[in-house]
């Protein structure tokens, strides 16, 4: 990750400081909410309308500040990538430039870039965004009841062991994903560069066949990876809504 934001570490610290931030007034939210639910307070409707209305408008700066400053970080560091890698192509010669086809080089500056954005960056930032959120509301919690504290943390540890579990197999469908993808880039190619020997020799229902074949991998894969990325979030998201009531 270091690496990724080494151009960008100032924008990469604000957003550091914005997920804090972030996960500061997600924790006001709960206080606010015994506030609201303490009878002594019930009284005093105007005071809690105002007290509400200072929150939602705190929360939506916070919110709208965090979401677009780490959108504009993950641009920025998308440039980087696609930056570094047109300058190391230019710098090969030619025989070692032409062992890889256009569909290849595409794929790389396509489909790879935004898995190393989407997968691999966010990813990070959102166990950032977790672990903090995790040690204030410990710290919160811990003032209210142990018991909750600890069956929080066995809760958080649940989540994190099912997780490590199923890391290899997120990688593996993955890498089955991004050659899918490079496979049917080729198959587009082809189409267009021997699309005019297709049609003299009649040879439409078999090119048709094959992208077919390689239609089908791509939409098999992108299920598997994408779908059992899905699951994995509802079983965290499940874990976490336990974790709130």
């Amino acid at each position: 990750m270091f690496k990724l934001v080494q151009n960008h570490k100032v924008l990469y610290f604000i957003s550091l400081i914005l997920i804090v931030s972030y996960s500061v007034v997600d924790l006001l939210k709960s206080i606010l909410m015994s506030y609201i639910f303490d009878d002594h307070l019930l009284d005093s409707i105007s005071s809690l309308i105002v007290i509400v209305l200072i929150f939602l408008g705190v929360y939506l700066i916070v919110s709208t500040l965090q979401q677009y400053v780490i959108e504009v970080l993950k641009n920025k560091i998308r440039y980087s990538l696609n930056q570094n890698l047109y300058q190391s192509y230019a710098s090969r010669n030619i025989e070692s430039f032409q062992k890889k086809d256009s569909s290849e080089i595409l794929n790389e500056f396509n489909n790879e870039v935004n898995v190393v954005i989407d997968n691999y960056v966010s990813s990070k930032l959102n166990v950032f965004s977790l672990t903090i959120s995790l040690i204030l509301g410990s710290l919160y919690i811990a003032n209210l009841s142990v018991e909750i504290l600890m069956f929080l943390l066995f809760c958080a540890f649940i989540t994190i062991f099912i997780n490590s579990i199923f890391k290899n197999h997120l990688k593996k469908n993955q890498m089955n994903y991004l050659d899918s993808m490079k496979q049917w880039l080729c198959s587009i190619k082809n189409l267009c560069r021997c699309f005019s020997d297709i049609k003299i020799l009649n040879l439409e229902k078999v090119f048709c066949d094959d992208l077919d074949i390689e239609n089908k991998n791509l939409e098999q894969s992108t299920l598997k990876n994408n779908g059992f990325i899905k699951i994995l979030t509802s079983i965290n998201s499940f874990i976490s809504q336990a974790m709130f009531f």
